[in-house]
């Protein structure tokens, strides 16, 4: 047996007993089929004996060039051990092999190969050299040596092939310097190999190189992703092996009018504003017959070099080209500033100025703030600066942020030479985050006559304050509304609670004006885009829809996804149809008995969830449907209302209903209450697995739904649905997947009006809701307390309070409603061991200068098992974070402590670190992430703090700091 090796080998035989051998060469090609190609005869000594190796049995077949093009001949030099053999080449092509023999005569010979297209990019040549018996005897005194015996040894080679019939030439031609906010030519053009023009397709893009600088590129030739060489399938077998044994074988911006005051430079100078790392991008760029096109491209005002990169395809050829651009100005201004800042911060806002061509000498640097105030050594705007030998000059300006978090701190900065008058603005928005989180408040009232609404407990910062009262005239309606304000403002973590808010928002109806959404509301598109974005991210490598990039997908997971499809794309958004064909082939497969992939104890949960799906989707084979009917009563109350919902989706309904109707009639049980019936418990209903995130008011809205479906005349739905009404609060039913569920049982009720005209007033407004309305809202714009009332007849109101409080996030104090959450710090000295700041009390302040490495510590303690937490570590805006995953990070950024627990999603953004776990057991966790300090100033750290996604209200947050970042000295 012939096996490719580095070197070729000689075969080494050793004769294991006496007598006669018929010796073999067959070969192999790649569908099997055998072809013998030499043989020999052998006639063995009388004792067992063993060869010696010949001398010289190196075999070496040598190409004459490196590589080949189609249409040449490669010619393969043989060095032979022998003086005189006989070769069998054996050619391996794409379809079949061809077999040659050729002669070695005086040590060597010449294989001549033609090169055709086909067998690019490799074509494997095999070469088996074959010496018959010779009159060789062995020397004196060795009767048992053979020397004369048959040898063979064999040789591969590759022939490396250019695909330059599959090959575009593409040629980028664009100008080598532009200025920013320019627009420029840029051409593109195909050529054959023989330099015709072809026509094809081009994708064709620019990024700032800084981005590419951040990881490694990926390679660009798309050649390798088409064309692909292919392994060898030539098996070559000598019997002589079954007998002897195993053998190896081997425009300068600015100016302005002239009529300016000649010392703003602002005024004078056109600011940079557009800085885009990615400025154009053109995935379908068509290329006509003459195979040439041109684009025009607007530069933004990135001052950088931008990376051109195109492929490009044309029937079976294929292209790649590289170009950059560099975008420059005669004199720089680089703004140096923190990513973002925090309301109430302070910061040195730096301004570089750079020479890059021209005189040195004097300078100015100027400074614009819109959202704060320039604060410091005599409140100027303005500061003369000296550019010397270098070339190279810094201003610090002391800023002060004074805008409410939620909008943008705008830095604009300028640079002027005095020379000649150049100069450079460039303009930054710092988005202002918040410094601590938005304090809720929701309540329930019921208006006979006149109430008061009491003031905001530690008030609310200007520009904070939201606060609406809608007034309803059923109190489902109270209810819809706390839930869909959970939905809209929930925590931004795991795909549960984003389908759960996006399938509410694309709801119609009653749910739509509580939102107060239009049909093409741009909060609705928004949510689509991004759900969709983040489902892409959340498939797994089974197809299956997972809670966070990269971990386990499940199934209930991935039927919530494809109605959310669904009804996306019944709404009117567009929707990847490839998402939708892998989500239904995946719960196909879900609904097969022999599918092993679902979580512990909740395969039938998930099962009629799937079938849900996909008769909703319009791909149920009726088979799976009418195999779930059968079982009946076998299921789980929530689990047979799905079937029936399956059934709905399946016009079968009429056929199934009645059954699967009187198995969730059979669910609801009932007591008298003065006579009348009343709710007291679902029996039968799935618990299922912890991640599932169901419960009783969930469980209890499908069934509701499944009975408001089934031709089965009950007295049991109004009772369950008084029930479902009164076990939601003021806050929604418990958790984002149990608020939709209830709010699709209950949509019915939130269109229904009153027969009275109620008429509410407060705050010198008034709203009246006529007979057939159902719902109205006011907004206030006091922290104060307010009076509230109606007449005419009663109605309910659902005071909403979002506000910022106004003590600093500095000084707010550790709180526990679940979670207890510390957090402290280390300083990482360059020498020696981590030195611990303790934050055991709000308004600490924490002293550090730039370039300091800090290792974060968040500590939370969980006093039972708890499903999708969200663990956050808010930064301050003066140092940066180390992220040790990226391929660019400094070496500084490893981790002196572990973590107790690796999270299963990490994201890791400017302002915050936010650590997800699928299952958080009970015990106390420690996670740490080291960060740098880069801009001087005192800023805002707020307190650390974990929160249940799908269980609002269990949360819990550390104490508050400051951080002060000075400048070494």
């Amino acid at each position: 047996q012939f096996t490719s090796a580095a070197e070729p080998l000689p075969l080494d035989l050793a004769v294991p007993r006496a007598g006669v051998y018929i010796v073999e060469v067959e070969s192999r090609d790649r569908l099997g089929r055998a072809q013998v190609v030499a043989r020999d005869l052998y006639v063995g000594g009388d004792e067992p004996v063993s060869w010696p190796k010949p001398e010289n049995t190196t075999f070496v077949a040598t190409p004459d060039k490196p590589k080949y093009t189609p249409g040449q001949t490669a010619k393969i030099v043989l060095q032979s051990p022998f003086q005189a053999a006989e070769a069998l080449v054996v050619i391996e092509g794409p379809a079949k092999n061809e077999y040659r023999w050729v002669p070695v005569r005086g040590g060597k010979a010449v294989v001549s190969v033609a090169i055709e297209r086909e067998h690019t990019p490799k074509l494997p040549v095999h070469v088996i050299l074959l010496r018959g018996r010779n009159a060789s005897t062995a020397p004196a005194g060795m009767t048992t040596l053979d020397l004369g015996r048959p040898e063979a040894v064999a040789s591969r080679v590759d022939l490396e092939i250019e695909p330059v019939a599959h090959q575009i030439a593409v040629e980028l031609k664009n100008p080598e310097k532009a200025l920013p906010g320019k627009t420029i030519p840029l051409t593109v053009s195909l050529k054959t190999d023989a330099g015709e023009p072809m026509a094809g397709e081009v994708t064709l893009w620019l990024v700032d190189q800084a981005v590419l600088d951040l990881g490694e590129e990926l390679p660009l030739d798309p050649i390798d992703a088409f064309v692909h060489p292919r392994g060898t399938h030539v098996a070559l077998r000598d019997t002589r092996r079954l007998v002897f044994g195993r053998i190896p074988f081997a425009v300068m911006p600015g100016g302005g009018d002239g009529d300016e005051n000649d010392d703003d430079l602002l005024a004078k100078a056109t600011v940079r504003r557009d800085f885009r790392p990615v400025p154009y991008y053109e995935p379908t760029l068509k290329i006509g017959r003459d195979g040439v096109a041109q684009v025009q491209v607007k530069l933004p005002d990135n001052l950088t070099r931008f990376a051109i990169r195109a492929k490009a395809v044309s029937a079976d050829r294929f292209g790649f080209a590289k170009g950059h651009i560099d975008v420059r100005l005669p004199i720089v201004a680089q703004p140096a500033l923190p990513r973002f800042v925090r309301a109430g911060d302070s910061f040195s806002a730096g301004i570089v100025g750079r020479v890059v061509e021209g005189d040195k000498g004097a300078g100015t640097a100027q400074i614009k703030v819109v959202g704060g105030v320039v604060a410091g050594a005599g409140d100027t705007d303005k500061q003369a600066l000296d550019f010397g030998r270098t070339g190279t000059a810094r201003a610090d300006f002391e800023v002060r942020v004074e805008a409410a978090a939620g909008g943008d701190l705008v830095v604009t900065s300028a640079i002027g030479r005095t020379s000649d008058g150049a100069i450079d603005a460039a303009e930054v928005r710092l988005p202002i985050r918040a410094d601590r989180a938005a304090r809720v408040t929701r309540r329930v009232v019921t208006l006979t006559g006149t109430d008061t609404l009491p003031a905001i407990a530690d008030g609310a910062r200007p520009g904070t304050l939201q606060r609406r009262v809608t007034v309803a005239t059923h109190p489902a309606i109270a209810r819809a509304v706390g839930a869909v304000d959970s939905l809209r403002n929930q925590p931004d973590g795991a795909t549960d609670g984003r389908l759960a808010q996006a399938r509410v928002f694309l709801a119609a109806g009653a749910l739509r004006t509580i939102m107060g959404f239009a049909d093409d509301a741009p909060a609705i598109k928004a949510t689509v885009r991004d759900t969709v974005a983040w489902l892409h991210q959340c498939v797994d490598g089974k197809g299956r829809i997972a809670p966070f990039p990269g971990t386990v997908g499940q199934i209930h997971l991935t039927a919530e996804a494809m109605l959310f499809v669904v009804e996306a794309d019944e709404a009117g958004y567009s929707v990847s149809p490839q998402l939708r064909k892998r989500l239904a082939e995946t719960l196909r497969q879900a609904l097969r008995s022999d599918y092993a992939g679902f979580l512990d104890g909740s395969s039938w949960t998930e099962r009629t969830r799937a079938l849900e799906a996909l008769a909703a989707a319009g791909v149920l084979d009726a088979g799976y449907l009418n195999e779930f009917v059968s079982r009946g009563r076998g299921l789980g109350a929530d689990q047979a209302a799905r079937v029936l919902l399956a059934a709905r989706n399946g016009d079968k309904i009429d056929a199934v209903g009645a059954a699967l109707g009187q198995t969730l009639n059979d669910a609801v049980r009932l007591r008298l209450d003065d006579g009348k019936p009343v709710y007291a418990g679902l029996s039968g209903f799935s618990q299922g697995n912890p991640l599932i995130g169901a419960g009783e008011a969930a469980a209890m809205a499908v069934v509701h739904r499944g009975l408001a479906i089934s031709p089965l005349q009950t007295d049991r739905l109004a009772p369950l649905q008084a029930a479902l009404l009164h076990l939601g609060d003021d806050g929604g039913w418990g958790g984002p997947r149990a608020d939709a569920e209830a709010l699709f049982a209950v949509a019915d009720l939130l269109d229904r009006g009153t027969d009275d005209t109620v008429t509410v007033g407060m705050a010198g407004q008034s709203k009246t809701l006529k007979p057939g309305q159902a719902i109205a809202a006011l907004d206030l714009e006091t922290a104060d307390a307010v009076q509230i009332t109606a007449q005419g007849g009663s109605a309910t109101a659902v005071e909403i309070v979002r506000a910022v409080p106004t003590p600093p996030g500095s000084a707010e104090a550790a709180d526990a409603q679940g979670f207890v959450v510390a957090r402290d710090l280390y300083r990482v000295p360059s020498e020696g061991p981590l030195q611990r700041v303790a934050l055991g009390e709000p308004s600490l302040t924490v002293p550090v200068k730039i370039g300091d490495v800090l290792e974060e510590h968040v500590q939370i303690t969980n006093p039972q098992a708890r499903y999708y937490v969200a663990v956050t570590l808010p930064l301050a805006a003066g140092v940066e974070p180390l992220n040790p995953a990226l391929k660019t990070a400094p070496p500084e950024a490893k981790l002196h402590n572990t973590p107790t627990l690796a999270p299963d999603y990490v994201r890791v953004l400017d302002d915050r670190v936010v650590w997800y776990f699928v299952r958080l057991p009970k015990g106390t966790y420690d996670l740490y992430m080291r960060t740098q300090a880069t801009v001087a100033g005192r800023f805002s750290q707020p307190a650390a703090r974990a929160e249940g996604l799908l269980t609002p209200g269990v949360r819990g947050n550390s104490n508050g700091a400051r951080m002060e970042v000075s400048r070494r000295e």
